[in-house]
């Protein structure tokens, strides 16, 4: 293949990859978009086209992605490829807002919840529009233990962009923030409406039974659990010690987030999770 065939070849991968970032979270468009986008870096040999630090942004937010919602096997490896990717794709676009956004996560993979913030502030700086920042700062603000904050910027984000694929994310994040508050009627409302939007991830499902939990309300919580537990395998065979496992993925010691998952888990408990 030619230099230029070879170039079209990498362009048309990486706008697919950028057409299913923008479209589709799950573990398989994950996998799809991590594929296309190596294919287009590894078919660049020795040339720097201009999208290629959007190109690493997009490796470093699926593999962190992957990382952090326990998918596709993503493990430390794959956490450090993806610092490895941020740092390529900042070293050739300072001012690109998704590889700030993809940096943030990866500072939240690490606990440095602080940076996370930074990085996230970064991304919003570069791209004012770019909603789901808005959310993940608002989701980084619980994680530094100031949930009454996070409100309205997922107010802003959901905004910018109500019909944003990640809006079962914005939803996720609003009842997040009720939930590590205390306020868990009003938690139990957005976590609804995000398990309705996306069903597929653990933990929306968990902290609205939790949440229902720590009301009193053990029928409904027990509710949520059975319908959780059918939604697929994986969530038939979960249990609390994995959920405690999966909090690894976000290491935090700050005294709000870990008072709200000791509240989260004795719920759990109380509901015979």
């Amino acid at each position: 293949m030619s230099g230029q065939s070879r170039s079209l070849s990498s362009a048309g991968a990486l706008a697919s990859a950028r057409a299913a970032h923008d479209q589709i979270v799950s573990e398989q468009n994950n996998l799809f978009i991590y594929g296309l986008v190596k294919q287009a870096l590894d078919s660049l040999g020795g040339t720097v086209p201009p999208w290629t630090a959007e190109a690493w942004a997009l490796r470093a937010d699926v593999l962190v992605s992957d990382y952090l919602h326990r998918w596709n096997g993503a493990g430390p490896a794959q956490l450090d490829e993806a610092k490895y990717a941020v740092d390529q794709a900042l070293a050739l676009d300072g001012t690109l807002a998704l590889a700030h956004y993809a940096c943030g996560f990866v500072k939240r993979a690490r606990g440095r919840h602080d940076e996370a913030l930074a990085a996230f502030d970064q991304a919003i700086k570069f791209d004012s529009n770019f909603a789901r920042a808005y959310a993940q700062k608002a989701n980084e603000l619980i994680n530094i233990g100031q949930p009454g904050q996070a409100p309205p910027l997922v107010q802003t984000a959901l905004d910018l962009s109500p019909f944003d694929p990640s809006i079962a994310m914005f939803y996720w994040i609003m009842g997040r923030a009720y939930f590590m508050a205390g306020f868990y009627r009003d938690a139990i409302t957005w976590l609804e409406k995000s398990v309705d939007a996306r069903p597929t991830v653990w933990y929306n499902w968990i902290y609205q039974a939790g949440a229902y939990a720590l009301l009193g309300d053990i029928a409904n919580a027990q509710t949520v659990i059975a319908n959780f537990r059918a939604q697929s395998n994986t969530f038939a065979a979960y249990t609390l010690a994995k959920v405690i496992d999966n909090e690894k993925a976000n290491p935090n010691d700050n005294p709000v987030v870990k008072t709200g998952r000791d509240n989260l888990h004795r719920g759990l408990q109380d509901s015979g999770f």
